[in-house]
């Protein structure tokens, strides 16, 4: 009796001891989520509704000539535009003098740094074989970054979207992948809120799987609409962090009064690149970013 006893006290203290010791849970979100499609569905209900922008921007900036081991803080306000689905146009200035000019056409992309009279531009057909580093901000990779662009549906069709779903961070991971010459590579990376849908960080990767861009977007703001009423407004981001690692240079920018349009703008020519031969024969030093040949 008593070794039976002690047998029933023993099975009683291991039972409990296996009972109370549940494995803690890690903190985040362990819900139900959407799949992919319907993800997409969602941010392009949102997205769809802005097929042009004008807002205007004050920012801040940080840009490092590595070459020269200089860097140059500079700050300022101006306007931001865009016209989908890959034209932009960002200017700035300041109380003393115009700033810089960049932007994007949809074949070209500029940058044309007016306080040290330097102009970049580059043809679209180049950009993915580009090297980050030579440009200090390049405009279509910021264009990417605005989060306002629909995404493509056709979701079998590269560059293909994969979805991954961060517990930890309650958010969509859709990184969207492109053929190679011998392997599929990632190209752009964005992480969305599980409840708003709206893009929190944007990655952009170059051609060898670098960060080329590192975004984070904050501060959502409604665009406006004329003539609907405001609860049917879409959003964007309000502020927008960006870091470009290989040249070092860091930048961020503020939006207000954010519309559609405004006095007419953007249209047909908010987006003329400027000359490169006008502006090289002014004195402007004109780098042609060329894959093959280089400035």
């Amino acid at each position: 009796m008593r070794r039976l006893r002690a047998l029933l006290f023993l099975l009683a203290g291991g039972l409990s001891a296996c009972t109370s010791a549940a494995p803690p849970v890690a903190p985040g979100y362990y819900g139900p989520t959407l799949r992919l499609e319907e993800v997409v569905a969602r941010v392009n209900e949102n997205n769809a509704k802005i097929p042009t922008l004008w807002a205007r921007q004050r920012f801040e900036a940080t840009v490092v000539d590595r070459a020269k081991n200089k860097s140059q803080r500079i700050e300022g306000y101006g306007t931001l535009l865009y016209t989908g689905p890959n034209q932009m146009r960002l200017k700035a200035k300041n109380e003393l003098a115009d700033l810089f000019d960049m932007g994007s056409n949809g074949k070209q992309f500029w940058l044309w740094e007016m306080h040290d009279q330097i102009f970049w531009w580059g043809d679209y057909s180049a950009a993915e074989n580009i090297e980050s580093a030579e440009i200090p901000v390049r405009p279509d990779t910021v264009m990417e970054i605005l989060g306002v662009q629909p995404v493509d549906s056709s979701l079998l069709h590269p560059p293909i979207p994969t979805l991954r779903f961060n517990n930890r961070a309650d958010a969509y991971m859709v990184d969207w992948q492109s053929p190679d010459s011998e392997h599929w590579a990632t190209a752009k990376e964005i992480w969305y809120d599980r409840q708003t849908l709206r893009p929190e960080k944007v990655l952009l990767f170059d051609e060898r799987g670098r960060v080329a861009l590192w975004a984070q977007l904050s501060n959502y703001v409604q665009v406006k609409v004329a003539g609907e009423d405001q609860s049917g407004w879409p959003w964007i981001a309000g502020v927008y962090q960006l870091f470009f690692p290989y040249t070092g240079t860091r930048m961020s920018f503020e939006l207000s009064d954010v519309s559609l349009s405004t006095n007419g703008r953007p249209n047909s020519t908010t987006y003329q690149m400027p000359d490169p031969a006008v502006l090289s024969e002014s004195g402007v030093r004109v780098n042609h970013i060329d894959a093959q040949n280089g400035r």
